[in-house]
């Protein structure tokens, strides 16, 4: 083999090494996002207006996982995907040129990030986990009026319960806020508090 093949081989062993001695977790679950309140204002300089959306309670699922490269401090990546319809369309009203609404399909979502985490031990394997992290949010919808793209603030409150030797049980409230992001050429969003409980279990 090359020297060059060598150097590669080592450092994938040692990386590999690592991170066996680095704590991970890895966390699946769902729940609920609360009803709350969305601000539209106008993305057109002819226009002006200031629209106010009731976002009603939405299902989640979510997956994160966690590496400690302390036993008090780690990083995260997570992801959640979550849909909420309405009961009946929703009429936004008439602007440049053309009616706007939302389908009684409503939305869903994709949103992915990352953040920093702490970990205080409780004791007997019990953990309580604030942290806080960055998302990029998409929304889809059959109408362009609520396809939007935002950048979301996170703060979320953890706690596990071990259930076994390898598996224990978690469950989370979070608030997010989101402070830039919106529908292209129709209009800026924003939001927040919008607060959201899930349970799951960790391995």
């Amino acid at each position: 083999m090359t020297k060059t093949t060598w150097i590669v081989l080592v450092f994938l062993t040692l990386l590999a090494a690592n991170m066996a001695a680095i704590d991970w977790d890895l966390t699946v679950g769902g729940g609920v996002s609360l009803p709350g309140e969305l601000v539209a204002t106008d993305d057109l300089e002819e226009e002006n207006f200031h629209y106010k959306l009731n976002k009603p309670i939405a299902l989640l699922a979510r997956m994160a996982f966690d590496l400690y490269p302390f036993p008090w401090l780690g990083g995260s990546i997570f992801m959640y995907t979550g849909a909420a319809p309405l009961k009946e369309e929703l009429y936004l009203g008439y602007w440049d040129g053309q009616e706007h609404s939302i389908p009684a399909s409503g939305i869903s979502i994709l949103a992915i990030g990352g953040g920093l985490k702490l970990r205080l031990d409780t004791g007997e394997r019990r953990y309580v986990k604030p942290s806080i992290g960055w998302v990029y949010l998409h929304s889809f919808s059959e109408s362009p009026d609520a396809r939007m793209d935002g950048f979301v603030a996170v703060g979320e409150m953890e706690y596990e319960h071990p259930l076994s030797s390898w598996l224990g049980g978690v469950a989370q409230f979070g608030a997010a806020f989101q402070p830039y992001g919106g529908v292209e050429d129709i209009a800026y969003i924003t939001f927040g508090p919008i607060y959201y409980i899930t349970l799951g279990v960790v391995f």
